[in-house]
């Protein structure tokens, strides 16, 4: 309730019905070095700006990456600032925007992309790391597997490794903003991307969630 008023009011002061919102909460105020009681005063940071214009369904290349995915703090991964290990991925990617890194776990797994999770279908099953392998549980990646489950695709956390790529028909990328990224080559093996049959029955399934989001008034 208390987010939903912050956002509410954030929006009519800027006038942004539709937006991209970064919520953030730190430990707040308190004395300097690790504490061990539990923080109460938390600090709440919301920023908000317009949607960036994304293609539907943009494709991309996939590129296995050199540095490995670090292991998190805890059991799993928390979404936080601590986020080098990605900007040190990045920057060996380079700045194009077609193109997404994926990374390996530190035991060699598979694990996630550097701003998305990772997805992939083989043998009429869709194919996903598991949470522990060190990757963040993204909200677009959970609601990826609700709709495949509710059109009967079977889907399978696990660790797996990077060849499993190879044995792949379609590999597809997912996060909040651009939603469904379908992989058109890896590795020098053109995938059919956009035109993917599990990747068209996903994002049909996933605009119906959506409504307005291709109107004119968006």
């Amino acid at each position: 309730k208390e987010v939903l008023g912050i956002t509410e009011e954030l929006t009519e002061l800027n006038g942004l019905p539709d937006s991209y919102i970064r919520f953030n909460i730190s430990a707040g105020p308190g004395e300097i070095g690790l504490q061990t009681d539990p923080y109460n005063s938390p600090t709440v940071i919301m920023f908000q700006k317009p949607l960036p214009a994304v293609e539907p369904l943009r494709e991309k290349e996939a590129i296995l990456l050199k540095l490995a995915r670090n292991t998190p703090e805890t059991s799993f991964r928390l979404k936080s600032h601590h986020f080098f290990n990605n900007v040190a991925a990045k920057r060996e990617l380079g700045p194009n925007p077609g193109k997404e890194g994926v990374f390996l776990s530190e035991k060699g797994y598979l694990a996630e992309g550097i701003t998305s999770n990772l997805f992939w279908m083989a043998d009429g099953t869709l194919y996903t790391p598991a949470l522990e392998t060190g990757i963040l549980n993204g909200i677009t990646r959970q609601f990826v597997m609700k709709l495949a489950e509710e059109i009967h695709i079977p889907v399978k956390e696990g660790y797996f490794p990077a060849s499993a790529l190879h044995e792949a028909e379609e590999i597809f990328f997912t996060n909040s903003v651009q939603e469904i990224v379908p992989v058109a080559l890896y590795d020098g093996k053109s995938l059919p991307g956009r035109q993917g049959t599990i990747v068209q029955k996903l994002y049909t399934r996933y605009q119906q969630y959506v409504p307005g989001y291709n109107s004119a008034d968006f």
